[in-house]
C-alpha cells in the first residue's frame, strides 16, 4: 500500500488495495463512511453543495435500504456512491463464505436501490482478510482505504483537532481523507460539521481541487468536470 498514515491498518496490505493516487498532484478526495444518516448526511451534503465539492460516500447497504431518499440525494448532487459493506461486520471475523456473502449482498442491495453497482469497496475499519481482494475482484470493485484519517470518529473530539489532523497530514496531496457522515454512537459526526468548511476553504486556498475517487485515480475521462470544482 502506498502513502499510509500510522492509523491505516497494516494487515493484509498490498498493491491491490488503494490508499493514495500516485498521479494526484493538486487533488484531494474527501470520503465519508458509515452512512447514510438521516441527521448528518443531509447536512454534510448541504456543506458540499455550498462549496461545489464532489465527494465519495462509502455507505452501509442496510442503511441505504432504510434511507433510499438520502441515497438519491447523494447521487443527485453528483457524488460517487461506494460500498462499505452490509452491516459494518469486521472481515477478520468472517470465513471465506461469509466474506463473499456479505460483500455480494451489499452490492445487490445497492444495485436494487440505485440501479448501478458500486465501483469501490472500503472494508469496515479498513481491515481485510485473505479473501477480501478476491471477492472484490469478482464483484468488479477496487478495495480502497485512506491516506489521512480525520479521527472524526473519536468520541468527544473537537473540530479544531479534526482540522489540524487533516491539514497537517503528510499524505494529503493526492490522498484520500477518511471522514464519517454516519455513526453507531448518536451525534458523533457533529464536530465534522464545524471542521469541514474550514478544511475545504484551506484546501481551496492552497489551490488544490477536491474530487471524487474516479477523478483522483483516473483523471483523464473527468477532465471536463474540472471547471465546476
Amino acid at each position: 500500500m502506498v502513502g499510509k498514515e500510522a492509523s491505516v491498518p497494516e494487515l493484509f496490505s498490498g498493491p491491490e488495495i488503494r490508499s493514495k493516487s500516485l498521479s494526484g498532484a493538486g487533488k484531494v478526495a474527501l470520503t465519508f463512511d458509515d452512512g447514510p444518516d438521516p441527521i448528518y448526511t443531509p447536512r454534510i451534503l448541504e456543506i458540499l453543495r455550498s462549496y461545489k465539492v464532489q465527494a465519495t460516500f462509502f455507505v452501509l447497504s442496510t442503511k441505504a435500504k432504510r434511507y433510499p431518499e438520502i441515497i438519491e440525494a447523494i447521487l443527485r448532487d453528483g457524488h460517487h456512491l461506494a460500498s462499505h459493506g452490509l452491516r459494518h461486520q469486521p472481515q477478520l471475523t468472517l470465513t471465506r463464505e461469509g466474506t463473499f456473502w456479505e460483500m455480494r449482498k451489499a452490492v445487490e442491495i445497492l444495485k436494487e436501490t440505485t440501479g448501478q453497482a458500486p465501483r469501490y469497496y472500503r472494508p469496515p475499519w479498513g481491515l481485510v482478510n485473505r479473501w477480501t481482494v478476491e471477492a472484490a475482484r469478482q464483484l468488479q470493485m477496487e478495495v480502497v482505504r485512506w491516506s489521512c484519517d480525520s479521527r472524526d470518529w473519536v468520541l468527544g473530539i473537537r473540530p479544531q483537532y479534526i482540522i489540524r489532523r487533516v491539514l497537517t497530514c503528510r499524505y494529503l496531496e493526492g490522498g484520500i481523507v477518511l471522514c464519517h457522515d454516519g455513526s453507531f454512537v448518536p451525534h458523533r459526526p457533529r464536530a465534522l460539521l464545524t471542521a469541514l468548511p474550514v478544511i475545504i476553504s484551506e484546501l481551496r486556498h492552497r489551490g488544490w481541487r477536491l474530487v471524487g475517487l474516479p477523478m483522483l485515480f483516473f483523471p483523464e475521462p473527468y477532465a471536463s468536470l474540472s471547471s465546476s470544482e
